[in-house]
């Protein structure tokens, strides 16, 4: 059985749910700032965080999210979006 991979998200930069750009793609999504790199994800609406953690240095919540929850992995214009910020 494959480990479930997850990802570290500031739990205070969830954005409000915004409907994806695609048009064929109905999708409400949320958008995270990812611990790590800084850079944003997003994931589907319906998203939960499998758990919650605090930073030891700045005591900010942590959301660890489960990386399948991605929306890319369901967006059906995944491939355009990738290929516009080249």
């Amino acid at each position: 059985m494959a480990k479930q991979r997850t990802i570290d998200v500031w739990d205070d930069t969830m954005s409000n749910p915004v409907p994806c750009r695609d048009e064929r793609c109905d999708a409400r999504i949320l958008w995270y700032e990812i611990v790590k790199s800084g850079k944003r994800m997003c994931f589907e609406g319906s998203a939960v965080p499998l758990m919650t953690k605090t930073d030891e240095q700045t005591g900010r919540l942590i959301a660890v999210m489960d990386h399948d929850d991605n929306h890319w992995r369901s967006c059906p214009g995944a491939d355009h979006f990738r290929a516009s910020r080249r």
